[in-house]
C-alpha cells in the first residue's frame, strides 16, 4: 500500500517535471531583465564608448540642418557620386550655402588638410582620447594646426565636395574615441532632423 507521504512526493515530482521548463525559463528571463536594467541605469552613452564618467555636452556643429546621410556601423552604403559601395562612419549634415561650422568641444586643432574628394578637413583633439573631424569645408578656415578652440567657436564654413556632391552643401562629422570611429549620434541629438 502507498503511503500518503509517498503519494505527495510523486505528485510534487510529477508537477515539477510538467512545469520545469517554464520555471527555468522564468528564472532566466528575470535574471536577464535585472541585468539589463542595472546596465542601462548605471551607464551613459559616453561610458559605453570609452570616455569615462565625464558627461560631455557637444555644441551642435551646424545650425538649421537635416541629416543627409547617417552613420552606418555594420554595412556598406552606396555613394552615387563615386558610383561605389563604401563604409560610412560619419554623419553628413545638409545645410544652406555659407553656413558656419562650429567646434563641438574645447580642444586643440591637430590637423587642417585639403583634399579633392573631402574638401577641407579640420581635426580637433579633446580630452579622454576623443577626436572630432569636420570635413567638406570651404578652403578658408578660421583655425590652424596648434590652435586651442572653445566649444561653439567658428572654425570654418560648410561647402560641397567632389566625394559626395549629390548632398549639396553639407558638413561631414566624424567622432573617434581612442582611434576608433564611433557614432556621432551618441553625442548629438540628430534624430528627427
Amino acid at each position: 500500500m502507498i503511503s500518503q507521504n509517498q503519494l505527495s512526493k510523486e505528485k510534487v515530482t510529477e508537477w515539477f517535471k510538467k512545469y520545469m521548463y517554464a520555471i527555468i525559463g522564468g528564472i532566466m528571463l528575470l535574471v536577464l531583465a535585472t541585468t539589463t536594467t542595472v546596465v542601462l541605469l548605471t551607464s551613459s552613452p559616453q561610458e559605453k564608448v570609452g570616455t569615462g564618467s565625464q558627461k560631455l555636452s557637444f555644441y551642435t556643429p551646424v545650425l538649421n540642418f537635416t541629416v543627409g546621410q547617417d552613420y552606418v556601423e555594420d554595412s556598406l552604403v552606396y555613394n552615387a557620386t563615386l558610383n561605389q559601395w563604401e563604409a560610412h562612419k560619419s554623419v553628413d549634415l545638409k545645410v544652406a550655402e555659407g553656413s558656419n561650422v562650429y567646434a563641438c568641444l574645447d580642444g586643440e586643432v591637430t590637423s587642417v588638410e585639403e583634399d579633392y574628394l573631402n574638401g577641407t578637413s579640420i581635426e580637433i583633439t579633446h580630452d579622454n582620447g576623443l577626436v572630432t573631424k569636420y570635413s567638406s569645408l570651404g578652403e578658408e578656415v578660421n583655425v590652424k594646426e596648434g590652435d586651442q578652440v572653445k566649444s561653439g567657436q567658428k572654425i570654418g564654413i560648410a561647402d560641397n565636395n567632389a566625394g559626395n556632391s549629390d548632398l549639396g552643401t553639407h558638413l561631414r562629422l566624424e567622432v573617434f574615441v581612442d582611434g576608433e570611429a564611433v557614432d556621432p549620434n551618441l553625442y548629438l541629438e540628430l534624430s528627427g532632423k
